[in-house]
């Protein structure tokens, strides 16, 4: 049986819980790298779409309670990216807005 037929035989059986192609992927990456060809690799992320200095005025904005214009603001995550839509012209999501106050925070539960 050649090592496809295997591969086949290995999936159909169920032994590893995975189907054929990723069976034969891990075969493949073993063949080019041995076990360390095995290893997960850091995956690329995408850069963060604020800056530093914007970090620094949401920070700002969150401990004064006030926008960029100096109004009071009971800040939501809503309200939040508005005002970065409105004085930056930044179009953020709010899961990765809650991240980066989880990070600003140190609130590392919940991500």
């Amino acid at each position: 049986m050649d090592i496809s037929g295997q591969i086949e035989a290995i999936s159909r059986d169920n032994l590893l819980k995975a189907s054929a192609r990723s069976i034969f992927r891990w075969v493949t990456k073993f063949k080019e790298g041995g076990v360390e060809g095995l290893r997960d690799r850091p995956k690329g992320h995408m850069r963060s779409k604020l800056t530093e200095e914007q970090k620094k005025h949401i920070e700002q904005w969150i401990v004064s309670g006030k926008n960029a214009r100096g109004e009071t603001v009971p800040w939501t995550l809503k309200k939040l990216k508005k005002e970065l839509e409105n004085e930056f012209g930044i179009n953020i999501g709010t899961t990765p807005l809650w991240k980066h106050l989880a990070l600003i925070y140190d609130m590392s539960w919940g991500i």
